[in-house]
């Protein structure tokens, strides 16, 4: 098992310390380092292989200078075209100046350092990795944080680390393999090559205990009755069916993806106890109703057998089920901290779910809306006005809240976050409900109704409309169908006045924009409305910048400076 590990330089982690247990649950955005710890444990894995083997076998104390190579051939798990991919920024040297003065060049490496418990014994070691060249690396025992370089403990070769992806398709036949090659496969992410396999392993001990609690474990979660796997010696193939029908028996290929999903994790899991389990996303293709539960038999099943699993998981219901039982850690853009329920998230707190605070950790800018599609104006309308800087912070770094009508929600949930997020911020707009905001709003979050209908009266009509139907090259009659479209539906005062009561008042999304497009598209014979409502944010494209409202201008403006105010200095 292991308890902590330090990692440094490698791919998006810059030097990261991070205190693990025995059931872990890392979360986090994509590309947020969640892979990415996985894959430096699993190199960590491949370290303490490679070195102890040549460490055994050559007893030379050389080792601890030059380092073993570690060829693309041992490098599982971790998919890259070369070793530089590794390196945090690709960068493995840098340019100094040596004592004599003149320029040379400085390897940069990566160290992971780790600590633990193997069969009760506790160890402490570090590997730091030198670049060779795009399918050669050297790896070598690194210093201790007192300057001494760590010793190998042997017995650190029986801890098993293995690293599981999820299962894809799945073959109608498989060749039985001897446990390495099952293993190079499943580190070389070919699950769906062994699935009868890692059953068969199982199968195929002296006690068949774990072989019955794994069928009916199957049987319970998903009502399928596996049947043994069969080895034929003369072809050298492995074969599995479940009973479906009652005694009918169907290939296993035929399952679906969330049941081969789910006897992959068992099977692997008690096929080989006392195994540190890198299980990325093992809740894929899973439906939710079925994750958590799932993700708490596995969780059991590990502490039962003395094994690990490091779990990377998207899954909020895994989230959730995690925070009360296991230990829950953050990723974001290779940065972790720990979120378990000794950060004190209190009761108010859970009744929005934990995944609502770790999100609002990761990004501490919050932006209340009424749906996505408001979200959408806001992104196309920033980039209309030329406002990069904010258009790229609305696309990656706020936290989009969809919030529906119920304005007096936005408080109550800004409050649970700001509670344990004091660097929280927020900004909430809808559209004109026609009703106060709440009292005693803090000063972290302000709450704005559009003084208009919704977002969509700020479309400068009916010009930008003409300008959109100019780019589908439709020829002059279906041009003019669209202008008498607009013409009929529009109070004539209006048609040459931006500022007119009508464009206040109207819903426009619903009771004007739709039905002009509706008809228009059905009177020229086109087959569906390819301007619906979920498009109309598209429309923005077509504005001329003069004649956007002032109001629109200055709320972008004002959620900028509140919420981004370092880019106005």
């Amino acid at each position: 098992m292991i308890s902590k590990i330090r990692i440094i330089n490698f791919r998006q982690i810059a030097d990261e310390t991070i205190d693990l247990s025995q059931s872990v649950v890392v979360i986090g955005p994509n590309n947020g380092g969640k892979t990415t710890l996985l894959q430096a444990i699993s190199l960590f894995a491949i370290s303490i292989r490679t070195w102890g083997t040549h460490r055994i076998n050559k007893k030379s104390k050389a080792l601890k200078r030059t380092g073993v190579a570690i060829n693309f051939e041992d490098l599982l798990n971790i998919p890259i075209s070369e070793f530089k991919e590794l390196w945090r920024d690709l960068n493995v040297r840098e340019g100094i100046i040596n004592e004599d003065g003149k320029p040379t060049a400085k390897n940069i490496r990566i160290e992971i350092h780790a600590e633990g418990f193997t069969s009760g014994q506790a160890w402490k070691v570090g590997f730091e990795y030198d670049y060779g060249r795009d399918t050669l690396i050297y790896a070598r025992l690194t210093n201790d944080e007192n300057g001494n370089v760590y010793e190998f403990p042997e017995f650190l070769m029986e801890e098993k680390i293995g690293y599981l992806p999820s299962v894809a398709g799945l073959k109608p036949i498989e060749d039985k393999l001897e446990v390495g090659s099952i293993l190079r496969n499943i580190g070389n992410g070919n699950t769906s090559d062994v699935l009868r396999n890692i059953c068969f392993l199982l199968y195929d001990k002296s006690d068949k205990a774990k072989w019955y609690e794994f069928i009916e474990i199957i049987k319970n979660i998903f009502r399928v009755e596996l049947n043994p796997p069969i080895y034929f010696p003369g072809t050298g193939l492995l074969k599995m069916s479940y009973n479906e029908g009652g005694k009918k028996k169907v290939d296993l290929s035929s399952l679906g993806s969330g049941t081969k999903q789910a006897i992959l994790l068992f099977a692997y899991i008690l096929a080989f106890p006392n195994t540190v389990n890198l299980l990325d996303e093992p809740d894929a293709h899973l439906e939710v109703i079925r994750q958590s539960g799932i993700y708490d038999k596995i969780s059991d099943i590990a502490k039962k057998n003395n094994s690990q699993i490091i779990v990377a998981s998207h899954s909020e219901s895994v989230l959730n089920r995690a925070f009360s039982k296991d230990l829950v850690i953050s990723g974001m853009f290779g940065k972790f901290r720990v979120e378990n329920n000794k950060s004190k998230i209190s009761s108010v707190l859970r009744e929005f779910g934990y995944e609502e605070y770790i999100i609002a950790k990761q990004r501490p800018k919050i932006l209340y809306f009424e749906g996505s599609t408001d979200f959408d104006f806001l992104k196309a309308f920033a980039s209309k006005l030329s406002m990069v800087d904010f258009a790229d912070f609305l696309q990656n770094d706020v936290y989009p809240k969809a919030v529906g009508n119920d304005i007096s929600s936005v408080k109550k949930h800004f409050a649970a976050l700001k509670e344990f997020i004091p660097e929280l911020k927020a900004y909430a707009l809808f559209d004109n409900l026609r009703r106060d905001n709440p009292q005693n709003v803090p000063g972290d979050l302000i709450i704005k109704q559009w003084s208009r209908n919704e977002i969509e009266n700020y479309i400068p009509i009916p010009n930008t409309l003409l300008r959109y139907i100019e780019t589908l090259n439709l020829g002059p009659i279906d041009f003019e169908k669209f202008r008498q479209n607009i013409n009929g539906s529009t109070i004539p005062d209006a048609l040459n006045d931006l500022n007119h009561r009508f464009w206040v008042t109207t819903k426009v999304s619903d009771d004007y924009l739709s039905p002009i497009f509706e008809k228009f598209f059905d009177e020229i014979g086109y087959s569906r409305n390819t301007m619906d409502k979920s498009k109309f944010y598209q429309l923005v494209n077509f504005v001329n910048i003069e004649e956007i409202n002032d109001e629109l201008l200055n709320t972008l403006l004002h959620i900028r400076k509140h919420l981004i105010p370092e880019t106005l200095n």
